[in-house]
């Protein structure tokens, strides 16, 4: 008979039951909603529009690997190239080989 579960037990396995492998690259997203979030607070929204300014060097208006492993080790993580192709497989929804600001913002809120 399986003992009962404590309460953080049972919030763990409720959490780890949210969350899934989108693309099964073994990146796991969560936690996962009913609902895509439709429209996101407007200081939410200015700081993701900051925050791809920030990422954004060339001014071009998307982000390259490049640009995106800049940022990464600017914030102090060293991202190997395996993991940056994984973040681009997942966020590069029109396979352009670019992120634009709505990929960021969708990758964003997971």
């Amino acid at each position: 008979m399986e003992e009962a579960k404590t309460g953080s037990e049972a919030m763990d396995a409720a959490n780890c039951a949210k969350t899934q492998d989108m693309n099964g690259n073994g990146i796991q997203r969560g936690p996962i909603s009913a609902k895509e979030p439709a429209a996101q607070s407007n200081n939410n929204k200015q700081e993701l529009k900051l925050a791809f300014a920030a990422l954004d060097v060339d001014k071009d208006g998307v982000l390259s690997k490049d640009e995106m492993k800049a940022g990464f080790k600017m914030l102090g993580f060293n991202v190997s190239g395996h993991m940056l192709d994984a973040m681009f497989e997942e966020a590069d929804t029109d396979g352009d080989g670019v992120i634009n600001f709505t990929e960021f913002c969708r990758v964003m809120s997971l």
